[in-house]
């Protein structure tokens, strides 16, 4: 708590209260997303968020715990995330905007799957399709 206490002081962190559920989250400040982008040495860090978006919180969360879960398993050793493909021009260009999925997940041999998290029911074309631009 001390060190939290401190990196929010230092500004590289905010909390934000979930309306929702009264709970504290952090969210990066503008120092650390300046810290973690030099010591990455990564163009497509994305910017941090200034507020938090609770329509798509659970989905984020869930998405998360998927991820982790991938990670706890051996599935994958990487993942980059929805905001930061938005940023990769190349990976925009190939798929198209529309298409951009939740994430992409990179497994030990190096090969690459998309990921979708979906929380409520869409039509089957509409799935049909994202399937196929994958």
């Amino acid at each position: 708590m001390e060190r939290i206490s401190k990196l929010k002081q230092l500004d590289f962190l905010k909390p934000k209260r979930n309306f929702l559920t009264g709970e504290s989250i952090l969210l990066s400040g503008p120092k650390g997303y300046l810290l973690a982008k030099n010591l990455l040495y990564r163009e497509d860090l994305s910017r941090p968020m200034a507020a938090i978006d609770f329509r798509q919180f659970e989905h984020d969360r869930m998405l998360i715990d998927c991820r982790l879960k991938l990670e706890d398993v051996g599935k994958i050793t990487s993942w980059v995330f929805e905001r930061s493909i938005q940023m990769r021009k190349d990976i925009r260009d190939a798929f198209g905007d529309e298409t951009i999925s939740d994430g992409v997940g990179i497994s030990k041999s190096g090969d690459a799957f998309f990921f979708e998290l979906e929380l409520s029911l869409k039509s089957k074309e509409r799935y049909q399709k994202k399937i196929k631009r994958f």
